[in-house]
């Protein structure tokens, strides 16, 4: 009895856990824009990188 209720749990917090994994967090899904200037600074490393 307690071994299928434990199963029976774990498997809805499974299932909760798949249908949660594309949503926004609880705590916001407010994303900034990353700064122009951080944005051409890793494009001048990745290109002394590559060279």
């Amino acid at each position: 009895m307690l071994n299928s209720l434990l199963v029976a749990m774990t498997d809805l917090l499974c299932e909760y856990g798949r249908w949660g994994a594309g949503l926004p967090s609880c705590h916001g899904a407010f994303e900034p824009s990353v700064p122009q200037e951080l944005v051409e600074e890793l494009d001048e490393k990745e290109s002394q990188v590559s060279d």
